[in-house]
C-alpha cells in the first residue's frame, strides 16, 4: 500500500510542478492535463454514504469496462479511494 501511495504522490507532484502556470497558459483542449486532488473529512447520513458509495462503484465500473487502451490517447494515472473509519 505504501509503495502505491508513494508512487501516486511522486507522479502527482511532478505533474503539479510541470503544470504550475496560470490557467491562461494552458492551451485550449488540454485542461485535462491539470492534476486534480480532493479529500474530504465529514459526517454524512448512512443513506448519503450509501448513495456516494454507489456513485463510486459506478465510476470504478465504468473505468473497468473500458480497459482497451487508445493508441492515440494520453497516459492517465488515477487514484480513487473510499473508506469509513472503523468504529471505536
Amino acid at each position: 500500500m505504501q509503495v502505491l501511495l508513494d508512487r501516486f504522490r511522486d507522479g502527482f507532484f511532478a505533474a503539479f510542478l510541470a503544470r504550475h502556470r496560470s490557467p491562461d497558459e494552458v492551451p485550449d483542449g488540454e485542461t485535462y492535463r491539470a492534476p486534480t486532488l480532493f479529500m474530504s473529512d465529514l459526517r454524512i447520513s448512512p443513506a448519503r454514504a450509501a448513495e456516494l458509495k454507489d456513485k463510486f462503484k459506478e465510476i470504478t465500473d465504468a473505468l473497468n469496462d473500458e480497459q482497451a487502451e487508445d493508441p492515440g490517447g494520453v497516459p492517465v494515472n488515477l487514484l480513487i479511494g473510499w473508506y469509513v473509519p472503523a468504529e471505536e
